[in-house]
């Protein structure tokens, strides 16, 4: 595996895992997905971003992973 990942996870849909994606999806050389349960929110980020999205985890190839949720999910 590269230093930098190719590949990158944002696990959540609120306004930290937007920021996280709005910095990282300027890097054209990473595949930003961001996975999370709130379709609307998911829907808004595919838009607005043009990123990848789900909502199952295991269907996602990812070399780093970033979870940005409330404590609570956890």
């Amino acid at each position: 595996m590269s230093k930098f990942p190719t590949n990158l996870a944002i696990i959540g849909t609120g306004r930290v895992a937007e920021a996280f994606v709005s910095y990282f999806s300027k890097f054209t050389t990473l595949k930003v997905v961001v996975i999370g349960r709130n379709l609307e929110r998911l829907d808004y980020i595919n838009r607005k971003y043009s990123v990848d999205v789900s909502v199952e985890f295991e269907k996602s190839f990812v070399d780093w992973a970033i979870v940005a949720v409330a404590d609570a999910a956890l």
